[in-house]
């Protein structure tokens, strides 16, 4: 994973977690909800970087803020009892990170990319069609033929002539001269 993607899903997925325990969680007591987020940002933030973590702390505080202490998505500050919850929360995802880091290494985001495998060198020949068991029938043609693509009817060549099909007849190779369905006589 490169530098980035190792900061944006955690941050995308977890911050759409937290969105969706804030909001199902707003008709219950606000100690249950802030313990739910916090062990939700924790899991999160053991896959991200520091930054990320932090980042995903404040976007739970700012829903918990919005949906569960204050009513319909208002930001209000209410005094030192936000700066709490901001503690517990950005505490939650310290701890998280840390935990993180200790269960992966400190070095499981910063591989080069030259330890990643690439793509096969040469790709697998196909197989031809009698090898498959498939039989080309009539557009069987030798590789010294090249291939000629079919002409639609009344083509012209580049002398002017009329192209004629040599497996139709030539009553068929002709051009009909009205648009439209064909008249049965």
């Amino acid at each position: 994973m490169t530098r980035l993607e190792s900061t944006a899903w955690p941050l995308a997925c977890g911050g759409a977690c937290v969105f969706a325990i804030a909001v199902a969680l707003s008709d219950v007591p606000e100690p249950t909800t802030i313990a739910v987020l916090a062990i939700a940002v924790a899991m999160w933030s053991s896959r991200a970087p520091v930054i990320a973590s932090v980042l995903l702390a404040a976007m739970a505080w700012l829903f918990l803020t919005g949906f569960d202490v204050n009513a319909d998505g208002v930001l209000r500050l209410t005094g030192w009892h936000d700066v709490v919850r901001l503690a517990v929360l950005i505490s939650a995802a310290l701890a998280g990170t840390i935990a993180g880091v200790l269960y992966r290494g400190p070095a499981a985001d910063r591989r080069p990319a030259d330890d990643m495998p690439g793509p096969p060198e040469t790709a697998a020949p196909l197989e031809a069609p009698e090898a498959s068991g498939i039989s080309a029938g009539r557009y069987a043609r030798t590789a010294a033929e090249p291939h000629v693509p079919p002409q639609p009817r009344g083509a012209r060549g580049a002398d002017g002539s009329a192209h004629v099909d040599a497996d139709r007849p030539v009553a068929a190779a002709r051009t009909r001269t009205t648009h439209g369905p064909r008249r049965s006589n």
